[in-house]
């Protein structure tokens, strides 16, 4: 049983500019969902190209903070944090692992020790002791020595915080502003919050900007290899919408045409649908695209900076494992 399932993509669905998704939403798929999206050809596969820890490299780049860039770049990201903070070895998948992460998550949004203790004692389960104070105490400890380990994320949030009290807006390196106003300063009501928002905001922008530049560039990348220029492209797009919504028309038209489409977007992947005859040059096409993002680069060169790496799964079916 073949089926077409259209989804909805806001391009400003998410206050911190993120996307999201609608009518469905795709983007909060678990696994086992994610696998009912198949190629539409016969022997085809579905590719799922993620930038690794976009987040964390953004942050330690914002930051410049070169022992967090280290971590998550030429490093063992969250591995190499537990050393180096908690001095001790885990393995990814066990509770302290969880716990290292979930500690470093919530240092990026300004999370403060109660809530973070209370979120790792509650929804994740893990205990530092049996006692809730001193597990409390020894969340209080971790978070401060991770700050304390990497000066440079401290100094970013001291200095966002500084930026929005004096600008009552914060600014991201594309030109975008959110406006938080503060007429009362620190005793603002919702002051707090402010400020989470003046620490994450660029982040999280950014990291839209990356996956947006990504998704234009490898659109053209993938139609120029393809000898498709955007109007044909459209044109066809076009056909297809009105083939689903009114039945009438060549239900085959892609069947036709050995063109490796982008059909998703989940936060920081891309997901896309080859033609079995085009997996392996288009592959390589996506990676480089997405590592280079042209379009970015040439708009605000000093993102140039920031090392994109990109994790690459591919599978008969989406979701269905990393290779």
């Amino acid at each position: 049983l073949l089926g077409y399932l259209q989804i909805r993509h806001n391009p400003l669905g998410a206050r911190t500019g993120r996307r999201s998704s609608s009518e469905p939403n795709s983007q909060n798929w678990p696994g086992p969902m994610r696998q009912i999206i198949r190629s539409r050809w016969p022997g085809g596969s579905i590719g799922d190209f993620d930038y690794k820890s976009l987040e964390p490299v953004i942050i330690a780049w914002a930051a410049q903070d070169e022992k967090l860039m280290n971590a998550f770049t030429v490093g063992r990201g969250y591995l190499d944090i537990a050393e180096e903070v908690l001095g001790i070895t885990v393995k990814k998948g066990t509770k302290q692992y969880v716990a290292v992460k979930s500690i470093a998550l919530g240092v990026y949004f300004n999370m403060k020790t109660k809530k973070m203790a209370d979120d790792l004692w509650r929804r994740l389960d893990v205990h530092f002791s049996e006692d809730y104070k001193e597990h409390v105490r020894e969340t209080n400890r971790i978070r401060n020595t991770y700050l304390a380990t990497y000066q440079g994320l401290r100094l970013y949030m001291a200095n966002q915080e500084e930026r929005v009290l004096n600008d009552q807006l914060v600014q991201t390196v594309t030109g975008r502003k959110r406006r938080l106003p503060l007429p009362d300063g620190r005793h603002t009501k919702g002051y707090g919050h402010a400020v989470n928002q003046a620490i994450n905001f660029p982040i999280q922008s950014l990291a839209s900007d990356i996956i947006g530049s990504a998704l234009i560039d490898v659109e053209a990348a993938i139609l120029a290899d393809q000898g498709f220029s955007l109007e044909e492209y459209y044109d066809l797009l076009l056909d297809l919408n009105k083939m689903y919504l009114t039945g009438e028309g060549d239900r085959d038209i892609l069947h036709n045409i050995n063109l490796t489409r982008i059909i998703n977007e989940v936060h920081d992947d891309l997901v896309i649908d080859f033609h079995p005859d085009l997996v392996s040059k288009h592959t390589e096409l996506v990676v480089e695209t997405m590592r280079s993002v042209p379009t970015l680069r040439k708009l605000w060169p000093i993102t140039k900076e920031i090392p994109l790496r990109v994790d690459v799964s591919i599978s008969p079916f989406w979701g269905e494992g990393k290779e």
